[in-house]
């Protein structure tokens, strides 16, 4: 094994996550708005927030900033007075990732707290999946208004639609002719992409999502008052897509002509970010919309928004929160132009509640035979689980019309061959699934690590597809080709998740998640199916399965500040990859980041560093797997889903959130 190998955890020391650089100064201004996992820290934490209102005075006259602020602050702070209002570009007819999950759940917790809770989103008319606007039974056309723009007024239809998905389904979706057409990319499903348009374009100032994203942030405001939302109102954006919305939200609580009555009474915006993507804006562009420009000329959306919002931005995550002040990846790569920003106006975590809905993956009588010492009833489940899963794979890898990379093959310690299905129940299934994104999802690291594994210790699957019809997806096929080669019967590659996915999960023996950041992470979706997770232990993915397991398996008399020891009975692999002396982390990580081709990010030292942690992770995971018939392994599978959290102190600290936010 490696030098990585002592750092090898069932959860790792949180010391040793950012124990490689330190935070510049100005970064540590409102530091300690990072970790929220209960509802009175995250009050204390808002109690000693300062909001920076600089910004206002640079687009409003003085008279203008304190009639906002009065408005602002008559906001109600009771729930069920105010009116929630959240801003979501993904929806269940037109979604990208885990953004649908947090609107679909947080909802429902907030409305059991007793908020009204409204959710409002585009209607992507160009996406396969779109909602039939005509059929009435789930599209119900509730509003409509003029909204200004360029010079000209675009009249929007907004439909009352229900999600069959959430008990308290409803969604408003906001039509507008020639506004959010996109065709969803190379799958047709995503909201943020156009087939014709190269990434130039969608980094560009006519990007058709800029356009979009700003049109939407507009007609906000109209579309409120045309549903009789005016007063009252704490209106949470989502992303950059939304984030236009603070000036735009400002300007509408002011009268356009004296005398006249503004569109809104009184309301405060705040911004959730999901991930660190940004969008370029430029003066001329946004001249477009608004005649107030102010003085300064912020590069991006959130340099410009942020500073207008009413509070500090919150993030998905309490490690998330802090990695975007911290971490090089963030600092000198992808939010390396929001660190003033940041620092200025501060960044908070509140922690997602578990994406996946909360449930027992076992029968309660092996929990109870567990709990008494006897696992035998729990492996059985899980070999049936097994059991389904393999025939999955089977048939996904012996089926003509389906695109794959490999085959695998059954066998034991000894052999490799026969069909799947006849694997060798002591020889770990290890999954590893996710977007095709090199600058996140860690891949081709993966790809990488099971290279560097010993014949024969598992079988591995590979589930990936594009995030954005990449074109650098197909160059890395070769290596995927290369490793099937090499271990013949152990790899397989899908292009795309696949009916029987949840069987594929469920029966896994382990789940890998070797992002090189996450806010949040999938990992709920291993745990809730009783699958154990080997993680790199960064951001949100650190944050769910280390603050979980000091509650509920940190023996007695282990520090808190020291975790090595904090869940041994768990199957659940942690790890953190150490560098050298000198090593330019800093450098390294910029040019990683922005390399592309397979055999140029295979010679960078830390992509190997970072393979070399994972394999070294797989390791250990095979071999907690296998050693004494893997009693322990067997045993801990029934504690694996009391660590995802429900939403309720999610709901709570947003609603500290939404009451801090009139007071600021």
């Amino acid at each position: 094994m490696s030098m990585h190998t002592d750092r090898l955890l069932t959860t790792i020391n949180p010391q040793l996550q950012h124990g490689q650089w330190t935070s510049p100064a100005y970064v540590t201004y409102n530091k300690d708005l990072n970790l929220t996992d209960d509802v009175q820290r995250a009050a204390d934490h808002l109690a000693r927030y300062q909001k920076n209102h600089t910004a206002l005075f640079e687009i409003f006259s003085r008279e203008e900033v304190f009639a906002l602020m009065k408005a602002r602050r008559s906001v109600s702070t009771t729930p069920g007075e105010r009116q929630v209002v959240l801003l979501s570009y993904e929806n269940p007819w037109g979604h990208s990732g885990g953004v649908l999950a947090v609107m679909r759940q947080a909802p429902e917790a907030l409305m059991a707290q007793g908020e009204k809770v409204a959710r409002l989103s585009p209607y992507h008319s160009g996406l396969v999946g779109k909602l039939d606007l005509s059929d009435r039974s789930v599209a119900e056309p509730v509003a409509s208004c003029r909204v200004p723009d360029g010079g000209r007024e675009v009249e929007v239809t907004v439909y009352k639609c229900r999600d069959p998905k959430a008990p308290h389904g409803e969604w408003y979706l906001m039509s507008a002719p020639g506004y959010f057409n996109l065709d969803g990319g190379w799958n047709g499903t995503e909201p943020y992409y156009h087939k014709s348009e190269s990434q130039q374009d969608r980094d560009g100032d006519q990007s058709l999502l800029l356009r979009d994203s700003l049109f939407a942030s507009k007609a906000v405001p109209y579309v409120l008052r045309a549903l009789g939302m005016t007063k009252d109102l704490v209106i949470e954006a989502q992303d950059w897509q939304f984030a236009s919305v603070a000036q735009f939200a400002l300007e509408a609580q002011l009268p356009e002509r004296a005398g006249e009555r503004p569109l809104l009474e009184s309301a405060a915006v705040l911004l959730t970010l999901h991930n660190p993507y940004d969008h370029g804006l430029a003066r001329y562009v946004l001249a477009q919309h608004t005649h107030r420009l102010g003085s300064s000329n912020p590069d991006t959306i959130l340099q410009r928004m942020i500073p207008l919002t009413a509070g500090p931005v919150a993030t998905v995550s309490g490690g998330f929160a802090k990695s975007l002040g911290e971490s090089p990846i963030q600092r000198f790569c992808l939010a390396g132009h929001l660190q003033y920003t940041f620092a200025a106006h501060g960044v908070f975590g509140i922690t997602n509640g578990s994406l996946a809905p909360l449930r027992q993956p076992f029968s309660q009588q092996a929990i109870t035979q567990v709990s008494q010492g006897s696992y035998k009833l729990i492996e059985q489940e899980k070999q049936n689980a097994r059991t389904l899963a393999l025939k999955a794979l089977a048939e996904q890898q012996d089926n003509p019309e389906r695109e794959t990379i490999g085959k695998l093959k059954g066998g034991n310690a000894q052999y490799v061959g026969g069909p799947i299905t006849n694997l060798d129940s002591r020889i770990p299934l290890i999954v590893c699934y996710g977007r095709f994104d090199l600058g996140q999802k860690g891949i081709d690291i993966f790809v990488d690590a099971v290279r560097q594994m010993p014949k024969m210790m598992a079988r591995y699957v590979l589930i990936s597809w594009p995030g954005s019809g990449d074109k650098f997806v197909k160059d890395h096929f070769a290596a995927y080709q290369q490793l099937a080669e090499e271990r013949e019967g152990e790899f397989l590659f899908l292009p795309e998740r696949f009916s029987a996915f949840e069987d594929l999960a469920a029966g896994a023996s382990y789940i890998a998640y070797p992002s090189l950041y996450e806010p949040f992470g999938a990992v709920p979706d291993a745990l809730t199916r009783g699958t154990a997770v080997v993680y790199h232990a960064v951001d949100g993915l650190l944050h769910q399965l280390l603050v979980p397991a000091q509650k509920l398996y940190l023996p007695p008399g282990v520090p808190q500040a020291d975790v090595s020891y904090a869940a041994p009975h768990i199957p659940v692999v942690g790890y953190h990859e150490g560098y050298p002396d000198g090593f330019d982390l800093r450098g390294e990580t910029v040019s990683l980041q922005g390399s592309t081709d397979p055999s140029h990010r295979r010679d960078h030292r830390l992509f190997g560093i970072l393979s070399n942690a994972l394999k070294d992770a797989l390791m250990v995971a095979c071999m907690q797997f296998s050693t004494g018939n893997g009693e322990a392994y067997y045993r801990g599978l029934g504690e694996l889903s009391k660590i995802p959290q429900d939403w309720s102190v999610n709901a709570g600290s947003r609603r500290e959130w939404y009451s801090a936010a009139v007071r600021f």
